[in-house]
């Protein structure tokens, strides 16, 4: 039980696609834009062309049924530039107390 959470839109899509009634019961009060997903990290001076080849070669080779569940469409790149443009949100405030 809660009175308000932050839910993030996988979780939100896989709730309303598996446990519509749960969804049904809830109110949405604000999201956040989209922005990018996790990126992929190779190692440093590597060239990170294999690894986004082989993921999407993986991606591709899913049963499409498998690929709609993971919400897996394939592999995007974008510049880091535009990734590290996504504003990171101020931590909390230290003197809010938690129960």
């Amino acid at each position: 039980r809660a009175d308000i959470a932050a839910i993030d839109a996988v979780s939100w899509r896989l709730m309303t696609a598996h446990r519509p009634a749960v969804a049904g019961r809830l109110r949405v009060l604000c999201q956040t834009d989209p922005t990018p997903g996790l990126p992929l990290i190779t190692a440093a001076g590597r060239d990170p062309a294999p690894l986004a080849r082989a993921t999407a070669a993986a991606i591709a080779a899913l049963a499409p049924v498998d690929r709609d569940a993971l919400g897996l469409r394939g592999v995007v790149r974008i510049p880091a530039e535009a990734y590290l443009a996504v504003p990171t949100p101020p931590p909390p405030s230290q003197d809010v107390p938690v129960n």
